[in-house]
């Protein structure tokens, strides 16, 4: 006999435990993909937020138009240069752990921006 068909002779091959483990790995995959659409939906608010008070920044911190249009576009300059690495990042880490520390990156970002210059002040 060929080894190889000694190999599966002898190997449980049931068709409910392939069905059942390719069903475990659709549902976790639609959870990463519905954490993904909702980490998102919530980073949409902390990039988005500047335009609609960009008026009252430029009056108080007396900024030119070419400032403030400079200022609008550093998130996007951030993500320019953050997203080349996100792909070896999920690679070398896995995909949920790399998103864990996307959001806590977030978190910790939103608090200082929520904390401004007072924070600052007492160090």
């Amino acid at each position: 006999m060929v080894p190889s068909m000694e190999l599966r002779e002898h190997a449980p091959t049931k068709p409910d435990d392939r069905a059942g483990r390719a069903r475990v790995g659709a549902e976790s995959r639609g959870f990463i993909v519905l954490g993904v659409l909702l980490i998102a939906a919530n980073l949409r608010a902390p990039f988005t937020g500047l335009p609609p008070v960009l008026g009252l920044i430029r009056e108080d911190f007396g900024l030119s138009t070419a400032a403030a249009s400079a200022l609008t576009t550093l998130p996007l300059l951030a993500f320019a240069l953050v997203s080349p690495s996100s792909a070896l990042l999920a690679r070398k880490y896995g995909l949920e752990r790399t998103l864990f520390g996307a959001l806590v990156s977030i978190a910790l970002g939103i608090v200082l921006r929520s904390a401004g210059a007072s924070a600052l002040d007492r160090s």
